[in-house]
């Protein structure tokens, strides 16, 4: 995971928008099931899972792709994906990379909406521009 991060801090870092922050959290589960009656085993098993979950940020630490606007948070590119349950680790990069990629897109997207609707509410609050204006129709005549 770590080798992985390495390779995409870099290349993100330098992307528009930059990312300045990039978090990895791998969750293995395993789950065992016994189910029995009057004493006697009528079946049993075993499953193991794996959840990967990756934040990426994008801007600076001042204003960056989580910050609210209006009553809602951005879209931050869902919650994580399944990850693969063997230790190959050429299987779990391509699976980081993939949800790596997905992450930087929507952190961009919603940096976007965000600095956009900053920009509305700042013209709008601050400098009262209004949004059809008013202008003065002087007729002109030739001579």
């Amino acid at each position: 995971m770590s080798q992985e991060l390495d390779r995409e801090m870099p290349i993100l870092s330098k992307a528009s928008p930059a990312a300045y922050f990039i978090d990895y959290t791998l969750t293995s589960t395993q789950r065992t099931e016994v189910i029995g009656s009057n004493g006697a085993l009528l079946s049993s098993g075993d499953s193991l899972s794996r959840w990967l979950e990756t934040q990426v940020r994008v801007g600076s630490y001042d204003l960056d792709n989580t910050h609210k606007v209006g009553n809602s948070r951005s879209n931050e590119g869902g919650y994580g994906t399944s990850a693969p349950v063997d230790n190959a680790p050429e299987v779990l990069r391509r699976a980081m990379w993939l949800q790596t990629g997905k992450q930087y897109r929507a952190a961009s997207e919603g940096l976007i909406k965000i600095n956009t609707s900053k920009e509305v509410q700042a013209q709008t609050v601050e400098e009262h521009a209004p949004d059809f204006s008013r202008e003065n129709h002087a007729i002109m005549s030739s001579s």
